[in-house]
């Protein structure tokens, strides 16, 4: 039976006797279970912050073995498919009923999400696992997803946005080929799914739902039992595999480059500008809490000074942002600038993102911006903890990687300690010269006048 495991304790989670104890730790203290297997992961919260509906995410994790190796299209579009219905359910059946049930679900590569009324929770798990383990789609509903799809990516193709996204999914990629979850190029999406036959498609779609291993956090009124009994009834295997965590390899920086380059986009009605620039850091580098509060204080916020020059005193832009996002089990970090203006200012703003990301990057933040930085990660921190579905969405992304409520405890202490020192210094060692790969995509009758 699985053991029920103990939270840590306020005291074993902060780092250092004089550490502020962050909100996060006031609020983690109402987490009452989390109940584990060797292999699988069950996390139950009984506590209630912002309704009175349960909420349950469903992950399964396929394993290592070697029939996993081609389903990656299966991997790539089992969202898509599993919303024509299956189990004898279809796509209008199941959203039916959980309408009628103050519910909604939504499905996912390799699991769901969904919330639910409490007394509907045990037919709410049998029926998304049902669906889950045997998705049910038509040959004719199948072509039409395909051609689609293949549509759309043959689009993505023209515009230089999508490309650099594309460019930045294969930088952050750190899986071996072969693997079930290896990002591929645009084109090879499009030979894989044109290659991609209606037989082939039924039969990956219920292997990569097989049984690896499982991952489920719920969270509501209900009890233990009611979460172990889900968890034994409808998480049983359905066909073997082996029960391995996927191996992690090493980072690699091999990737495509995507120049600085305008596209003419066809019928877009905005233009998009995009930067984008790889790092080969994990988030617990010395250097990853200040790059994170540094890019907050840059374009996190709408007070940021990116947002303040190019949007604010401008006008330029309906939206610009920017950020750093980080790999939760590798040394990968990705620094991502974007923003959405018209095309007869978009020569304007991309000049202004690049002369404003040199000015960051060489003269660093001021004590003001780093204090604004921590406020607004504070109140993001408090704002998820706030709401239960956010909260164990959070905490199931946790439960696959070493980032679990302790670590998270160590990185607010962190962010709330680290000093503009260490920001600024981060921002020169691990920002300053390097190469920012640019994109912009427009109309082709909104071509600024030279």
């Amino acid at each position: 039976p699985p053991a029920v495991v103990s939270v840590p304790s306020v005291e074993s989670i902060i780092p250092d006797a004089d550490a502020p104890a962050s909100s996060y730790l006031e609020l983690h203290s109402d987490i009452t279970q989390i109940v584990k297997t060797d292999l699988d992961h069950v996390c139950l919260l009984t506590r209630k912050v912002s309704d009175s509906l349960v909420h349950v995410a469903f992950r399964v994790c396929p394993g290592n073995d070697d029939l996993r190796a081609p389903l990656y299209l299966a991997y790539q579009c089992g969202s898509a498919l599993r919303e024509f219905g299956g189990n004898g359910k279809s796509q209008s059946e199941i959203e039916t009923w959980f309408n009628a049930h103050n519910g909604f679900i939504h499905w996912q590569s390799t699991g769901f999400v969904f919330h639910v009324a409490p007394e509907a929770y045990d037919e709410a798990f049998a029926l998304a696992c049902g669906v889950y383990h045997a998705p049910e789609f038509t040959e004719q509903q199948f072509h039409v997803f395909r051609d689609n799809t293949v549509n759309a990516l043959r689009q993505h193709q023209t515009d230089p946005v999508a490309q650099l996204r594309n460019w930045q999914s294969l930088q952050w990629d750190n899986l071996p080929n072969g693997h079930w979850a290896k990002k591929q190029s645009l084109q090879d999406k499009i030979d894989a799914l044109l290659a991609w036959d209606y037989p082939s498609a039924l039969d990956e779609m219920r292997r990569l739902s097989a049984r690896g291993l499982v991952d489920i956090a719920i969270c509501g009124d209900i009890t233990i039992e009611q979460a172990e009994n889900a968890y034994t009834n409808y998480a049983e295997p359905v066909a073997d595999t082996e029960h391995q965590r996927p191996f992690v390899p090493a980072i690699s920086t091999s990737g495509a480059v995507i120049p600085a380059y305008k596209v003419e986009m066809g019928d877009q009605p905005r233009a998009k500008v995009c930067g984008s620039l790889p790092l080969a850091l994990h988030e617990d580098d010395p250097l990853g809490t200040p790059l994170t509060l540094a890019m907050v204080a840059f374009g996190g916020t709408s007070t940021a000074r990116l947002v303040d020059r190019i949007r604010e005193k401008e006008g330029l832009a309906y939206t610009v942002q920017a950020h750093i996002g980080w790999h939760p089990q590798a040394a990968r970090g990705m620094v991502h600038m974007a923003s959405t203006c018209a095309g007869e200012t978009s020569d304007t703003t991309l000049a202004l993102m690049q002369e404003e990301w040199a000015r960051f990057t060489e003269t660093g933040i001021t004590e003001d911006e780093l204090e604004s930085a921590r406020l607004h990660l504070r109140q993001y921190h408090e704002k998820v903890l706030g709401d239960d579905q956010q909260y164990m969405q959070h905490l199931i992304k946790g439960m696959l990687s070493p980032q679990d409520f302790e670590w998270r405890a160590l990185q607010m202490a962190r962010e709330d300690t680290c000093a503009l020192a260490d920001v600024n210094e981060a921002i020169r060692t691990a920002l300053h010269g390097k190469e920012v790969q640019w994109a912009l995509g427009r109309k082709a009758d909104a071509l600024a006048t030279p």
